[in-house]
């Protein structure tokens, strides 16, 4: 077995091991990556890389709070408050202080937004652990 770089299912692909007389055994497999060209190709030397990486995130720096929020708003509380903070915010409607609705229900989802943020930055972290960890790859050709 030979080390190389982790890789996704991205360019991979799964074709059966034959033994020794041409027969495929019942649920066996091995990993081979595909070249473009001319069919399959043996994994890379040890100091070739993968162009794969594995990646969990959710968010970007600019999709961040966007995403966060739309995902917010999938919970039927937040939509419930979000009505709640609009008419408020009509003084034909009510007579308490819409600041007294808003800024809670607004400090709400920003709070949840930064905690999203946090566990998608630890994610991040555990993608970089795993895109640099070395694992041994089969080989048919050497067994």
């Amino acid at each position: 077995a030979r080390v190389v770089r982790r890789v996704s299912w991205g360019a991979i692909s799964v074709v059966p091991v034959m033994t020794v007389d041409g027969t495929v055994p019942a649920g066996e497999s091995a990993k081979i990556r595909l070249s473009p060209a001319a069919g399959a190709e043996v994994s890379p030397t040890p100091t070739e890389k993968w162009p794969n990486s594995v990646r969990t995130t959710r968010f970007t720096w600019l999709s961040w709070l966007p995403k966060s929020l739309y995902y917010q708003f999938q919970r039927g509380a937040n939509v419930y408050f979000l009505f709640i903070s609009i008419l408020v915010c009509i003084p034909a409607i009510t007579t308490k202080k819409w600041q007294s609705k808003v800024f809670p229900f607004l400090c709400i989802l920003m709070w949840t937004a930064a905690k999203d943020m946090y566990e998608d930055s630890q994610r991040k972290a555990e993608d970089t652990k795993e895109n640099s960890r070395t694992v041994k790859v089969y080989n048919a050709q050497t067994k």
